[in-house]
């Protein structure tokens, strides 16, 4: 614990870098829906072929940045203990996704522990 239940101002910076880049993957992550809904054909498969529903699995990963994102709007840049670790209770579960939809699925090995030590950068506790 910090200062009587206040943590320091280097975890306010990071809650705010995070909820940004999570801002981003609500961008990102509506552009894939629309590029998707664009090229995925109207006809239908025929009987007994599975549906490729790769605009339901975007929807779907939106609805969970947006729920994390809604949740984490009242937490987001407090320093009060309690407050501090909802939001990053919210964003360890997201995180993935986030990364996911903002990078891409390709990256190299590492790059994802790599972005989150620069989006997660002086928050008090890990």
């Amino acid at each position: 614990m910090y200062n009587a239940g206040f943590y320091p101002k280097a975890d306010y910076n990071a809650q705010l870098r995070c909820f940004a880049y999570l801002e981003k993957a609500i961008v990102a992550v509506d552009n894939q829906i629309k590029a998707a809904e664009e090229a995925e054909p109207s006809a239908k498969p025929a009987s007994g072929e599975p549906a490729d529903n790769i605009v339901g699995l975007y929807k779907n990963q939106r609805l969970i940045l947006t729920s994390a994102r809604d949740m984490m709007a009242s937490f987001q840049g407090s320093l009060s203990v309690k407050k501090a670790d909802r939001f990053w209770e919210t964003w360890d579960g997201c995180k993935k996704i986030a990364f996911e939809m903002v990078e891409g699925l390709d990256q190299p090995e590492g790059s994802f522990a790599q972005r989150l030590n620069e989006l997660e950068e002086g928050r008090y506790i890990k």
